[in-house]
């Protein structure tokens, strides 16, 4: 009785130590969240930077083609080149957006799937350490008699 009495104990223990690790994983993936929300928020912007760059790029040549009536093969060419590098950067700033994003929904797949092993497995030795308090007590009845 007192070798089960002190398993049971032991898988108590077990139980709030698997509790304690599932709490200390949900607070490592919050702070993933945060990082990837932060990250995102910053992606963002700095897009919005460049396209806000791009107009006011755009528009500065088309000012001066007005003003000048003419434009020269090497300004088409730089403002050509320089769209470019800007269409190329953006492009990569939605790559990032998208990979941070899917990065996110990741992590949250990946967060409710261990809740449900952890939840899974924690209620399995709950479980257990019920039937064997019952089988305990039983024997303690039994012993008493």
């Amino acid at each position: 009785i007192q070798f089960r009495e002190t398993e049971l104990h032991t898988r108590e223990e077990t139980l709030e130590a698997r509790e304690n690790a599932l709490k200390i994983k949900q607070d490592e993936v919050r702070q993933r969240e945060r990082i990837a929300s932060s990250q995102q928020g910053s992606v963002k912007s700095e897009l919005a930077q460049r396209e806000a760059q791009l107009a006011a790029s755009q528009k500065k040549i088309r000012d001066k083609m007005n003003d000048e009536q003419r434009i020269s093969l090497r300004f088409r060419q730089q403002l050509t080149e320089h769209e470019s590098r800007i269409r190329a950067q953006e492009m990569q700033l939605n790559v990032r957006i998208r990979s941070l994003e899917d990065l996110e929904r990741q992590i949250l797949r990946d967060e409710m799937r261990q809740r449900d092993d952890e939840g899974h497995a924690i209620e399995e030795l709950r479980r257990d350490i019920d039937h064997r308090r019952t089988v305990l007590s039983s024997v303690e009845e039994s012993f008493q008699r």
